[in-house]
């Protein structure tokens, strides 16, 4: 489960890729009322540290459970995968496709995470492994 806070517009965005139970559908909240709750107390003492007399009343911030999230069928094993997916997804320019088949999630996951812009070690990989890269992702990689 993945937590997203708009400071500006006030607002909680949830992305969970579990299943969203039978009973909680069309009220989102249900599956998650103590969890924000705990959330919320744990969140609004840690602003207290850190900025003294914050009173921001985050109950009343808009929750919004983000809708087309890919589902984690397999148990709950992908969910971290998924939500690492979506947090380097998250109001960016970069383009990254969200894997939905758990296996191809794990085995493409170690490529992707070689082959970014973001990673500072990419130069120091042998150029062997680059050119294997290469051919994996279609680009080059320098």
């Amino acid at each position: 489960m993945l937590y997203v806070l708009d400071h500006v517009e006030k607002e909680l965005h949830m992305i969970d890729p579990s299943p969203v139970p039978k009973w909680c559908e069309g009220n989102a909240f249900r599956k998650y009322g103590k969890t924000l709750t705990h959330f919320y107390l744990k969140y609004m003492a840690a602003m207290n540290v850190h900025i003294p007399g914050w009173n921001e009343d985050i109950y009343q911030w808009k929750f919004t459970h983000e809708k087309n999230i890919v589902q984690d069928d397999e148990r709950g094993y992908s969910t971290g995968y998924l939500v690492l997916q979506y947090m380097s997804v998250w109001k960016s320019t970069l383009s990254t496709v969200i894997y939905k088949i758990a296996r191809t999630m794990r085995q493409n996951f170690i490529v992707d995470l070689l082959t970014s812009d973001l990673n500072s070690y990419k130069s120091l990989l042998p150029m062997d492994v680059k050119n294997y890269l290469s051919r994996i992702v279609g680009r080059d990689i320098k």
